[in-house]
């Protein structure tokens, strides 16, 4: 039986979260860039605050001893529009990764869409509970993709470097047999 080594199954785990990362962002990116091209329909702010987001690296968290120096804040934006009769809700202002801002940005995006703000809605045509606010791309939807690829490439390399010296292994070992 052929003993499985660690090093060469770890590299799947990048290698998966990579294609985990690209399919979930690829989707973000053909859904802003299809979003220019749907319909529009007439909606309506239902819902407009900020919330606070754990983790990060912005360092915009506050708290007692500085606990979780890295939480953001993330501007919470629910619409409603009406597609066929039939009443929608939403939340995606734009298409990627929600961005973790500071206090001061997340509360001036959702000072852009008060409550009752009439809003232009884009829905798909073919699933109109897919909607968005602000059409196209925007640098947040690279960020995901982006980060699928590093870990794609991380693990492949990871995988190619063990076969590697898996393979000078078996070659050193075949040396040192007698012949």
């Amino acid at each position: 039986m052929t003993r499985v080594r660690l090093g060469t199954l770890l590299p799947f785990v990048p290698i998966a979260l990579g294609c985990l990362a690209l399919w979930w962002g690829g989707r973000d990116l053909v859904f802003g860039i299809a979003s220019a091209a749907w319909p529009l329909a007439e909606g309506r702010v239902v819902a407009s605050g900020t919330s606070r987001t754990a983790g990060g690296a912005d360092g915009t968290g506050t708290g007692a001893a500085g606990a979780n120096p890295g939480a953001g804040h993330q501007a919470r934006i629910a619409y409603v529009f009406r597609v066929d009769g039939i009443e929608h809700r939403g939340d995606t202002v734009r298409f990627g990764v929600g961005l973790r801002r500071s206090r001061d940005a997340a509360r001036a995006l959702a000072r852009e869409y008060p409550v009752g703000r009439r809003v232009d809605v884009r829905h798909d045509p073919s699933n109109p509970a897919r909607s968005v606010l602000v059409p196209g791309l925007s640098i947040e939807a690279f960020v995901v993709p982006g980060l699928g690829a590093i870990l794609l490439t991380i693990g492949s390399a990871w995988l190619f470097v063990a076969r590697l010296r898996r393979r000078i292994e078996r070659m050193r070992e075949r040396r040192r047999r007698p012949a």
